[in-house]
């Protein structure tokens, strides 16, 4: 599995790309993948439960990853990884994350399509760029 420091290293070293043009492959790209893999919104359904639809939302995101990378705003580089990098990365995934502790901890696990069980709702700023005397306020709202 790709470790963090090649993520890192990958952020110094990638291609280095403005904003603005990052931002704009990405919509293009996301209508050409929904277009391609036939993901569609259904106002009247708020959360769908197809199959079908959940493959295909899986498929366009794989391929759209594969393509466009992440964005590092820190050195405006894209990190890119390989079909098998993300593969191996999906493969090694936790099954749950632990958010808290005590009386205020809480377990979030993966939910399936038709899934009955609630959405777990954690917001926090994680990735999110923010000077360090604002960060724990950030975290704690």
């Amino acid at each position: 599995m790709i470790d963090i420091l090649e993520i890192q290293d990958r952020s110094e070293t990638g291609k280095v790309v403005k904003e603005r043009e990052y931002d704009i492959k990405l919509a293009t790209l996301a209508r050409k993948y929904a277009k391609e893999f036939k993901v569609t919104y259904d106002r009247e359904t708020i959360i769908p439960y197809d199959d079908s639809l959940a493959d295909a939302a899986f498929e366009a995101a794989f391929n759209l990853f594969l393509d466009l990378g992440v964005y590092c705003i820190d050195t405006s580089r894209i990190i890119s990884f390989t079909e098998e990098e993300v593969k191996e990365g999906i493969k090694s995934a936790p099954d749950h994350i632990v958010f808290g502790s005590g009386k205020d901890q809480a377990v979030m696990t993966p939910r399936k399509v038709e899934d009955r069980k609630r959405p777990f709702c954690a917001f926090t700023s994680t990735g999110t760029p923010f000077p360090p005397d604002q960060f724990q306020k950030v975290i704690e709202s």
